[in-house]
C-alpha cells in the first residue's frame, strides 16, 4: 500500500499512457498466435507482451532525443529482418514450403514450421508494438491504429475462416476505447481532461454498448473480392499449396478443412447419374497420416509407355487390349475364357456409348487441370483445346493452362460393367497368370503387360503404405467370403453404411490417426473415409489409390449442376480384374445431406453462434450493470460484514468506512493524520455534511473505552446511512440536490 501509495503518480501515468496500447496489442497478437501456434497458445502470447512491452519501454526511452530516436529505430528494424531472413531461409531450407504458402493454409494442410511460426511472432510483435505505439502515443491517428486491428480479418480472410467471436470483439471494443481515450491524452493533443473514476465508467460503459450492438445489428449478405477470389493473395501462381487451383504433392489435412460456400463452377451433363465423381489428381504413398504423390510410381508409369497407350490408366484402351487378348489368346481352362468373354461384345467405351460434361469456371477460380471423370477421352477438343493426361499424379491437363470453359467427353461406369465386374469370381492374383499366359502367345505385348502388373504391384505394395494389424484383419473379416474384389469393394463400402460412422466435416478428434477413426470415433469427413478403404483394399490385394476431386450433385433450378468448395470430395479407385479401373465411394451418404440442404449443420451452428453472442451480451451487460453499482454493491457488502462484526469493532470499522469513501472521493492526502475533530470540520466545509455522531462513537469506543448500546449504534448508522453517497461522490449536499430537481423557467 505505501508502494502505491509512493509511486501512484506514476502508476496512474503508466495506465493512462500504455494500458490499451498494450491491450490492442495483446488482442491482435492472441489472435494471430492462435492462428500459427497449435499448442502453448497462453504461454506465446505472454511472451508476445512482454517482447512488446520492452520495445515500448525502449522507445519511450528514446522518445526525448529526436534524431537519435529515428536511428534506433531502425536499428532495431534491420536486427529483426535480418533475424527474420534467416528464419524464412531456414525454415524453407527444412521444409520446401515457401512461406506466404505457409502464411495462407492451415497448420494440418501446410505442417508446422517452426523457424516461420518464429517469424510471425518476432515480426508482428515488432509491428505492432511500433505502429501501435506511434499512433496512439507520438502522434494520435485512429487510421493509423486501424492497420494492427485489420491483420487478423487479413488473415483469417485468406484463409476463410472466422475469428472467435470473444476475441473480435474485445481487439475491436479495445481499439474503440484507444480511440475515445487517444482523443483525449496523446502527445499532440492539447486537452484538459481528468482521468478518473468516472472517465473510466464513462469510457468502459460507452465502447461496450457500441461493440455489442454493433454485434446485433444485421451484415449485409455481399461478399468481398477477397471472399470470391482465395488466390487474391498468392504471390507464386502454382502454389502447390493452394486450396483448389493446381495440383498438389500432398492430400488434403483430413481434419480442420474451412469451407466458405464459394461456387467454382458449373457443370452440364448428358450423362444420368445423381452423382459426379469429378477427379482431381490420385495419390500413390500413405506416410505419416497423409497421401503424397511418388516420383518412383510416377517414372515408372512413364517407363511403361503410360503416357502414349496408357493401359491402365484409360479404361478405354484397356478395354481395347481385353478384347484383342479375348478373341486371340487360346486359353487352356474354361475360367479364363469366361473372363474374358464379356469383351467380346462389350460396347462401353464405343463412341456411341461417349457422355459429354461442359464445365463453365468461376471468373476466380482458373484451375491448372481439369476436373474430369475418370474415363475422360483424351482426344476431346473445345476451342483447339488439347487435353493430356499427365503420369503424375494422374491427373488431366490442357496445354493451354487456364481457360474460361470447357467441354469433353467421357465413358461412364455403366451398369452393364458394373454388373459383369461383380459377377467374376477371379483374383487379381489370377488375373495376372491370365496375362502370363496371354504373353506367351504374343496376344499382349510385353510393354503393356509390365504396365499392367507392375502397377498393380505398386499399387498393392507394402512399401507403399503403413496399415495397422488390427485395421488388416478388419478388412480380411469384412471380405471374408466374397468371390471377387469388385465385391470385396463393395463390402468395405457397405461397412461403412452400416456400421455406426457419421459424417462431420468440423470435428477435430484428440488423435488424428486412421486407426483412432475406424475404432474409436468413427466420425470424419470424406478423406478419412477414403484413406481408411484405400488401405483396407490394399491390405486383401485389390490395387487401389486414393483420389481427391468433387463430388458433383447440387443443382440450380436450370438443371445445372453447381460445383462449391463444399462439393470437394476424396473417394477411391480400385482396379477390378477384368474391368479396370472403378470408382467407389466408402463416405456415408449423409454427406449429401449436410451439404446440399444449406447445412443443417450450418444451421444448428447459426444458432449455437447467436446463442453464443447472446450469452456474451448478457455477460457484458452483466459486467456493465456491476460496474455502474459498483458503489452500491460495495457499500452493500460492507454493511453485511459489519452486521456480524461484534458492538465494540462496529465503530472502528464505520469511522475507517468514512475515511476510506473520502479518500476515493476528495484526494486529499493523509486523512490518516487527521484528527476526528479536524476531518468533520474538513467534511463539512467541502461537502456540507456533518459526520460528528461517527466521530464522536469513534472516540468514545477507542480512546475512552465505553462501547455504545445497541441503541446508540442503531442511531449513527442511520445518520450514516443518509450521508455515504455524499461521502462517496465527494460532492456538495446543494450540487447533489440541484442535480435531483429540475430547473423551472
Amino acid at each position: 500500500m505505501r508502494f502505491i501509495n509512493k509511486h501512484k503518480a506514476s502508476l496512474q501515468k503508466i495506465c493512462t499512457t500504455y494500458l490499451l496500447p498494450m491491450l490492442l496489442c495483446f488482442s491482435v497478437m492472441r489472435i494471430i498466435i492462435s492462428t500459427y501456434f497449435s499448442d502453448y497458445v497462453a504461454t506465446f502470447s505472454a511472451l508476445s507482451v512482454v517482447f512488446m512491452g520492452a520495445l515500448i519501454y525502449v522507445y519511450e526511452l528514446i522518445k526525448p532525443k529526436k534524431i537519435i530516436r529515428g536511428i534506433i529505430f531502425l536499428l532495431i528494424g534491420a536486427v529483426v529482418l535480418v533475424v527474420c531472413r534467416f528464419l524464412l531461409s531456414s525454415g524453407f531450407d527444412h521444409s520446401g514450403v515457401w512461406f506466404m504458402n505457409w502464411f495462407y493454409v492451415s497448420n494440418q494442410e501446410a505442417g508446422i514450421v517452426n523457424e516461420y511460426s518464429a517469424v510471425v511472432f518476432i515480426f508482428f510483435s515488432f509491428f505492432l508494438a511500433s505502429i501501435v505505439y506511434y499512433f496512439s502515443v507520438i502522434r494520435f491517428r485512429a487510421s493509423g491504429l486501424m492497420l494492427a486491428v485489420l491483420l487478423p480479418f487479413i488473415i483469417y480472410g485468406k484463409r476463410a475462416m472466422a475469428i472467435n467471436d470473444f476475441d473480435m470483439v474485445f481487439m475491436v471494443t479495445v481499439y474503440l476505447g484507444l480511440v475515445l481515450h487517444g482523443k483525449l491524452s496523446s502527445d499532440d493533443v492539447k486537452k484538459d481532461t481528468i482521468f478518473n473514476y468516472s472517465y473510466v465508467i464513462a469510457g468502459i460503459v460507452f465502447v461496450t454498448f457500441v461493440g455489442m450492438v454493433t454485434m446485433f445489428i444485421p451484415k449485409p449478405d455481399v461478399r468481398s473480392y477477397l471472399e470470391n477470389n482465395r488466390n487474391f493473395f498468392d504471390l507464386r501462381v502454382n502454389s502447390d499449396l493452394n486450396a483448389f487451383s493446381t495440383l498438389n504433392s500432398e492430400s488434403s489435412a483430413r481434419f480442420g478443412q474451412g469451407a466458405t460456400g464459394e461456387l467454382l463452377f458449373r457443370m452440364r451433363t448428358n450423362a444420368p447419374d445423381d452423382v459426379i465423381y469429378l477427379r482431381r489428381q490420385t495419390f500413390d504413398k500413405f506416410v505419416n497420416e497423409r497421401w503424397v504423390t511418388d516420383a518412383d510410381i510416377s517414372r515408372e508409369l512413364e517407363s511403361f509407355g503410360m503416357a502414349t497407350m496408357n493401359p491402365i490408366g484409360s479404361n478405354k484402351n484397356y478395354s481395347r487390349l481385353m478384347q484383342t487378348i479375348a478373341s486371340m489368346t487360346d486359353f487352356k481352362d474354361t475360367k479364363s475364357v469366361q473372363t474374358f468373354e464379356y469383351f467380346k461384345t462389350a460396347n462401353d467405351f464405343s463412341d456411341s456409348a461417349l457422355r459429354y460434361i461442359r464445365l463453365d469456371y468461376e471468373e476466380s477460380f482458373r484451375p491448372g487441370y481439369i476436373a474430369a471423370e475418370l474415363n475422360i477421352d483424351p482426344s476431346s477438343r473445345q476451342n483447339s483445346i488439347t487435353i493430356y493426361k499427365t503420369t503424375h499424379s494422374e491427373a488431366y491437363q490442357t496445354a493451354s493452362g487456364t481457360y474460361n470453359s470447357i467441354t469433353y467427353q467421357y465413358h461412364r461406369q455403366s451398369d452393364d460393367l458394373v454388373k459383369y465386374a461383380r459377377g467374376q469370381s477371379i483374383t487379381t492374383a489370377e488375373f495376372v497368370k491370365m496375362l502370363d499366359e496371354a504373353k506367351a502367345q504374343n496376344t499382349i505385348s510385353a510393354q503393356d503387360h509390365s504396365a499392367i502388373t507392375e502397377t498393380i504391384e505398386m499399387y498393392t505394395s507394402p512399401d507403399y503404405y503403413v496399415i495397422s494389424d488390427r485395421l488388416a484383419q478388419l478388412a480380411k473379416d469384412i471380405t471374408a467370403g466374397q468371390s471377387s474384389d469388385y465385391a470385396k469393394a463393395e463390402a468395405i463400402v457397405n461397412y461403412f453404411a452400416t456400421g455406426g460412422f457419421t459424417y462431420d466435416m468440423d470435428y477435430m478428434p484428440e488423435d488424428e490417426s486412421i486407426d483412432y477413426f475406424m475404432f474409436n470415433s468413427k466420425t470424419g469427413s470424406c478423406t478419412s473415409y477414403a484413406t481408411a478403404m484405400t488401405l483396407m483394399a490394399r491390405s486383401v490385394g485389390i490395387p487401389a489409390r486414393y483420389v481427391e476431386g468433387f463430388a458433383a450433385y447440387e443443382k440450380d433450378d436450370d438443371g445445372e449442376f453447381t460445383v462449391k468448395d463444399t462439393n470437394a470430395h476424396a473417394f477411391v479407385e480400385c482396379f477390378i480384374p477384368g474391368a479396370g479401373w472403378m470408382t467407389f465411394d466408402p463416405t456415408v451418404p449423409e454427406y449429401r445431406n449436410v451439404r446440399s440442404s444449406g447445412n443443417a449443420s450450418g444451421i444448428i451452428g447459426s444458432i449455437a453462434t447467436y446463442l453464443g453472442r447472446a450469452a456474451l451480451f448478457l455477460a457484458v451487460g452483466f459486467v456493465l450493470i456491476f460496474i455502474v453499482f459498483l458503489d452500491r454493491i460495495d457499500e452493500r457488502l460492507f454493511r453485511i460484514r459489519l452486521h456480524f462484526k461484534p458492538l465494540e469493532r462496529k465503530p472502528l470499522m464505520l469511522y475507517q468506512r468514512v475515511l476510506k469513501l473520502l479518500d476515493r472521493s476528495m484526494r486529499v492526502k493523509n486523512l490518516d493524520g487527521y484528527t476526528p475533530q479536524m476531518l468533520t470540520g474538513l467534511v463539512m466545509k467541502e461537502l456540507q455534511v456533518d459526520i460528528s455522531p461517527v466521530a464522536e462513537m469513534f472516540e468514545k469506543t477507542c480512546f475512552g473505552g465505553i462501547v455504545p448500546t445497541e441503541q446508540e449504534y442503531a442511531q449513527t448508522l442511520e445518520k450514516y446511512k443518509q450521508v455515504w453517497k455524499i461521502l462517496a461522490k465527494g460532492r456538495k449536499k446543494e450540487q447533489q440536490n440541484a442535480q435531483k430537481v429540475p430547473k423551472t423557467a
